[in-house]
């Protein structure tokens, strides 16, 4: 059967080709590490690469054209094992399994509308902002020992961003291949040199924008951001205005604390307070 997955759906295990990178790579590692050392400095960003990284998925795309994508990548995968065997119970199994996988992608969405969320303290609580149009869904693909999440984040309703963050623990990595220059090395191979700073490492595109993020310490994660440049300064410019905004006062707790000689608290007044105490 023809697959149409993208090399992220593939999974970034596939993509660190672990079986390529033997032990006599080590050396060649650590001298590609002393050189980017001495001139830490942008180049030239494989365009081609980070085009076909996107695969199936397009900046701009609705919530649900997105599920569309996933679900087509789900039930391709799960062709294969329900074409595979013969036993009617197992058929229908998967079937469950994979509609289940769906619904749970669906179920996923979450509105970063004010109210606090599990996400709020987590391997992505610095990637999103509450009140500024944002929403996420998330894919946790599990199958085939992987344990890799991958974030699709919206701005206004559309996708501009994608997180993925791919737990080390379920690689097939050797002690010294833990470490975040392993990953950077596998990563300037295909992209080229990127420029590092103090998150990882970054490639720059004018309509591409791809992260390598160091979260081994606290996550145990290897993580990747492809965003939509300009969508991303919208999403951070509003992020900011909403940081200046001048909070209202609250003229209710105003009245408690007021002297006996201020004036009375006017309800008619205070009626749009309220209802924002009523939506909080």
């Amino acid at each position: 059967m023809a697959h149409s997955y993208s090399w992220l759906s593939l999974s970034l295990a596939a993509f660190l080709v672990i079986s390529s990178v033997a032990a006599g790579h080590v050396e060649a590692q650590g001298k590609d590490r002393e050189r980017r050392a001495k001139t830490r400095v942008s180049a030239k960003t494989n365009i081609k690469a980070l085009r076909e990284l996107m695969g199936a998925f397009k900046f701009g795309m609705s919530r649900d054209a997105v599920v569309g994508v996933v679900k087509k990548q789900i039930a391709e995968r799960y062709a294969e094992h329900i074409a595979g065997t013969s036993d009617v119970y197992q058929q229908d199994q998967l079937r469950r399994d994979r509609d289940k996988e769906v619904k749970q992608l669906r179920d996923s969405l979450v509105e970063f509308s004010g109210t606090r969320t599990g996400w709020d303290v987590s391997i992505i609580d610095d990637q999103f902002a509450h009140r500024t149009e944002e929403s996420m869904l998330v894919y946790w693909e599990t199958y085939r020992g992987r344990n890799q999440r991958r974030f699709f984040f919206f701005f206004k309703g559309r996708l501009y961003k994608m997180f993925i963050a791919m737990d080390t623990s379920t690689l097939n990595l050797r002690a010294d291949q833990k470490n975040f220059e392993f990953f950077q090395a596998l990563m300037e191979r295909r992209f080229g040199p990127g420029e590092v700073n103090d998150r990882g490492i970054m490639w720059q595109g004018r309509s591409f924008s791809l992260e390598a993020l160091n979260k081994l310490s606290f996550y145990n994660s290897f993580c990747l951001i492809i965003s939509d440049p300009k969508a991303a300064r919208r999403v951070a410019a509003l992020r900011e205005e909403r940081k200046k905004a001048p909070k209202r006062k609250n003229s209710i707790i105003e009245s408690v604390t007021a002297d006996e000689d201020d004036a009375p608290l006017d309800l008619d007044e205070s009626s749009d307070v309220i209802d924002e105490i009523l939506k909080d």
